[in-house]
């Protein structure tokens, strides 16, 4: 859960790491219900999550680390579901603080996914998060669509399956469907839609500046 060099793209460099956890739906993930006793008595795990806020969920520990380009989310090994998923931080329209009580609790907000984390010191990350957000220029973005195309797998979950990346996205009138075809987990439906979520938004700006 720790981030590795092979892990990074060129030019990118971690600003901060915290232990984290990130809220799934169990269902969308084809999980069966983890169970524990309670005074002798069989409770489904997800009806205890539920006096947190989270019914119906699994928290999958791991590491939130923040980079000038992007969150990555990596987990550790003893979860169910494993694996990394990265939030481009262009594609951030929203961060919210939606602790309760003992639960702190992040949100990440893009223009078509919600991301929920449990994780300490919620306001001061949300803070620095911005911060790191506003200082990516245009240019920037664009270098980060660049080295994406390049280098797909460095994204995470599951995206070893796009062989022929750079050739999909020549072709942007069929480019999601053919990008959603090569999905074979929700992990990877994560990276893919974020990435897409990139690239519309580089196609709005280029659309704008002629």
């Amino acid at each position: 859960m720790n981030i590795e060099a092979a892990d990074l793209y060129p030019g990118e460099e971690v600003i901060i790491s915290k232990a984290a956890n990130s809220v799934i739906s169990i269902q969308d993930y084809g999980l069966s219900r983890l169970s524990m006793r309670v005074h002798g008595v069989s409770v489904p795990c997800d009806q205890l999550m539920s006096l947190v806020g989270f019914e119906g969920k699994e928290a999958i520990g791991g590491k939130l680390h923040l980079t000038n380009y992007r969150l990555i989310f990596k987990s550790h090994a003893v979860n169910r579901v494993k694996g990394k998923f990265s939030i481009l931080l262009p594609t951030v329209e929203e961060l919210r603080d939606k602790s309760k009580f003992l639960a702190k609790k992040m949100e990440v907000l893009t223009h078509t996914q919600s991301f929920l984390f449990v994780i300490w010191g919620v306001e001061e990350f949300i803070g620095v998060i911005r911060s790191t957000a506003g200082r990516i220029t245009p240019d920037a973005m664009r270098q980060i669509q660049r080295l994406i195309a390049a280098d797909p797998n460095k994204i995470g979950g599951g995206l070893e399956a796009f062989k022929s990346m750079e050739r999909i996205f020549d072709e942007t009138p069929e480019i999601a469907q053919k990008m959603l075809e090569l999905v074979t987990d929700p992990l990877s439906m994560t990276n893919v839609i974020n990435i897409l979520e990139l690239w519309k938004k580089l196609s709005a700006e280029d659309a704008k500046a002629h």
